[in-house]
């Protein structure tokens, strides 16, 4: 059987998927061993959003603009990072003039790793989610906001990563922990900077040039800069609504950071990719032959 994996025969990037896998894990760990010295800084947050509620709209001061798209769009931020991807691969196409059928095992693969990456991060948060049965602040009776009118419906305060088995009189659905909104923008936008410093590492070895490369580090600067405004932004918009506690945007955010870790783990081999793609013309020379 084909060794496959980028990280079988390079010892860097191995060191630096286990670290982010560790770091992702480290982050769960931290938050569920220390849940209830950062429940203060869990109430103390949902407390601010609490205060910026308003009686008179029925909506909260900062659920605007960024804040209000976030939190209403949220799809928008996958399609976006679907949008840059699928432009790369047209890219590859048409301006390198690559042959998809000769790459179609690297592509096929980045595919099957991304789809991975997203379904099985999904699944997991979902287990997480039916299992801890966290309330969200707005469900609490400390931090409900102050137009809500089924203060009868309302439950106690519940720390992070513990199983909430409390009554629940008016069957609110309670998914709070982890945050599902930080973990799909996590993933869409770890994943869009991964192919597109992935997509660089790949096409330069085809088409080695100025022109080439000028557009690879515009995409990466513009990967990233979406990395670092989509995912505060996020987090920040899901607090100040008060439909999460930081430390379920922080779990969310951990989860998608371990999953990141292995998706660079089975990062395809180029020089694997080669020997396959080589292996392949050599049969089909004996075909015509």
């Amino acid at each position: 059987m084909k060794k496959v994996f980028i990280v079988s025969s390079n010892y860097t990037k191995l060191i630096l998927a286990i670290t982010v896998v560790l770091m992702g894990v480290l982050t769960l760990v931290l938050i569920s061993s220390f849940s209830a010295k950062l429940s203060s800084l869990d109430k103390g947050l949902a407390q601010w959003a609490q205060s910026q509620s308003i009686l008179q709209t029925k909506d909260y001061k900062f659920n605007t603009g960024a804040v209000f798209f976030i939190n209403a769009y949220l799809a928008i931020i996958f399609v976006i990072s679907l949008v840059i991807v699928v432009a790369l691969v047209f890219y590859d196409i048409f301006a390198l003039k690559l042959s998809i059928s000769a790459h179609l095992f690297t592509y096929v693969y980045i595919l099957a790793a991304y789809t991975a990456y997203f379904v099985l991060s999904i699944i997991l948060l979902l287990i997480l989610k039916s299992y801890f049965r966290r309330p969200r602040p707005y469900q609490t009776l400390e931090f409900y906001p102050v137009f809500s009118t089924d203060l009868q419906c309302k439950l106690p305060f519940q720390l992070s990563f513990r199983r909430y088995s409390g009554p629940n009189p008016c069957s609110y659905p309670l998914e709070s922990c982890p945050s599902g909104h930080t973990l799909i923008t996590a993933v869409s936008c770890f994943s869009m900077l991964w192919f597109s410093v992935f997509n660089f590492q790949f096409t330069r070895k085809f088409a080695h040039n100025k022109f080439n490369t000028f557009v690879h580090i515009i995409v990466i600067i513009l990967t990233t800069l979406l990395t670092v405004i989509f995912v505060p932004t996020v987090i920040i918009a899901r607090m100040s609504v008060l439909m999460h506690f930081f430390t379920d945007v922080l779990g969310g955010l951990g989860l998608s950071v371990a999953f990141f870790g292995i998706l660079m783990f089975f990062e395809p081999d180029f020089l694997v990719c080669a020997r396959i793609r080589a292996e392949k013309n050599g049969r089909n020379i004996v075909a015509q032959e």
